[in-house]
C-alpha cells in the first residue's frame, strides 16, 4: 500500500515538473522568436534608413502653367456635320506637390499629386445652303474644371546638369461650372439658347431690329448636362534642368485622356412654368436619332505642354527630379 502511494507521489511530481518544464520552454520560444522580429525589424529599418540618407529624398512643391489643345471626342451635343471653327487652346495653372527619392548614379522616382485650375472652351459652328435661305449655326461650349493629377515620375538614366523624364497617372477632374451657348440664324431671325448649371434660357430674335421681337423662356433642369466628375490618365515626358541645389526647370509633354464619360447621359427632367402652369418633359438631351449610328461615350483629350519651377526642401544635395 505504502509503496502504491509513493508510485502516485512520483507520478504526479512528474508531471508537475513537464508542464513547468514545458512552460518554460514555451516562454522561452516566444522570446527567441520576439527578439528575432525586432532584431529583423532594426535592420531592415536600417537599410531603409541607410539607403534614403544616401540618396536624395524630401518633400516638393512645383507652381506650373500648361498649354494645350482640347478635344470633346465622340460629342453627342452637336450636330454630327459640325466641325471646331479653330484650335482650342487652353491653359490650366496651378502646383504640384510630392516627395521624391533618388540616386545620381541609377535616377529617381518620386510620387506626386497637384492642384489646377482649368478653364476649356471650343466653338463648333456650321454653314449651310436650305433651299428657303440660308442656315448658320454656332455653338460656344465652356467648361471650368478642377484638375487633380496623380502621378509617377521617373527617370532611370544617370542625373545629370539636363536629363530626360517620364510620368504616368490618373487624372482627376470636377466639374464646377459649365455653359454652352447654341446660336441658330435663318433667314431673318436668330435662336439662341443658354443651358448654364440647372437653367435653360431660350430667345428668339427678328432682324433687322426695327422688327425685333423677344420671346423668353426659361426652363429648369434637374440634373447638369455634363458630368460633375470625369476620370481620366495622364502621361507624358520631358527635360529636367537642374538650376541650381533646390530649384529645377521642368519642361514636359503631356497627354490628358478621358476614360469616363464627359456629357451626361442620364435621363433629365426639363421643366418650364407657363402663365402659372408648370409643364415637365424626362428625356436623354444626347439621345441621337435612329437614322444615326451611335459613336460612342463622349471624351476630353488634351494634349499640349507644361512647365514648372520646384523647389526642394531638404537641406543636403545630391540630384533631383523636381
Amino acid at each position: 500500500m505504502l509503496k502504491i502511494i509513493c508510485h502516485i507521489i512520483k507520478l504526479k511530481r512528474t508531471k508537475t515538473m513537464n508542464l513547468y518544464l514545458n512552460r518554460k520552454t514555451l516562454t522561452l520560444n516566444i522570446l527567441v522568436k520576439k527578439d528575432l522580429f525586432y532584431k529583423s525589424y532594426l535592420v531592415l529599418t536600417f537599410l531603409l534608413g541607410s539607403k534614403i540618407a544616401l540618396s536624395q529624398s524630401g518633400w516638393f512643391i512645383r507652381p506650373s502653367i500648361a498649354v494645350g489643345e482640347y478635344s470633346l471626342i465622340n460629342n453627342l451635343s452637336f450636330e454630327s456635320n459640325r466641325i471646331p471653327s479653330k484650335l482650342a487652346i487652353n491653359m490650366k495653372s496651378g502646383f504640384d506637390l510630392g516627395f521624391q527619392l533618388s540616386d545620381e548614379k541609377k535616377g529617381l522616382f518620386s510620387l506626386t499629386s497637384g492642384i489646377y485650375y482649368q478653364p476649356i472652351k471650343i466653338i463648333f459652328q456650321n454653314n449651310a445652303k436650305e433651299p428657303e435661305g440660308k442656315l448658320w449655326y454656332k455653338d460656344i461650349l465652356s467648361f471650368k474644371y478642377l484638375n487633380v493629377p496623380l502621378k509617377i515620375e521617373f527617370a532611370l538614366s544617370e542625373q545629370k546638369k539636363i536629363c530626360p523624364i517620364f510620368f504616368a497617372g490618373l487624372d482627376l477632374n470636377f466639374l464646377i461650372h459649365y455653359k454652352k451657348v447654341n446660336e441658330v440664324y435663318f433667314d431673318n431671325s436668330t435662336r439662341t439658347e443658354t443651358i448654364e448649371g440647372n437653367s435653360i434660357d431660350l430667345k428668339y430674335k427678328l432682324i433687322p431690329d426695327t422688327i425685333t421681337e423677344n420671346l423668353g423662356r426659361v426652363q429648369q433642369i434637374d440634373k447638369w448636362y455634363y458630368r460633375k466628375f470625369v476620370l481620366g490618365l495622364i502621361f507624358g515626358g520631358g527635360i529636367k534642368y537642374q538650376i541650381n541645389k533646390r530649384l529645377n526647370l521642368m519642361i514636359l509633354a503631356n497627354c490628358a485622356a478621358g476614360i469616363t464619360d464627359t456629357e451626361n447621359k442620364q435621363m433629365i427632367k426639363h421643366s418650364e412654368t407657363v402663365d402659372g402652369v408648370e409643364y415637365s418633359l424626362t428625356y436623354n438631351p444626347y439621345q441621337k436619332s435612329q437614322s444615326l449610328k451611335s459613336i460612342g461615350a463622349s471624351r476630353n483629350l488634351i494634349v499640349g505642354v507644361q512647365v514648372g519651377v520646384s523647389y526642394l526642401f531638404i537641406k543636403g544635395f545630391r540630384v533631383s527630379l523636381n
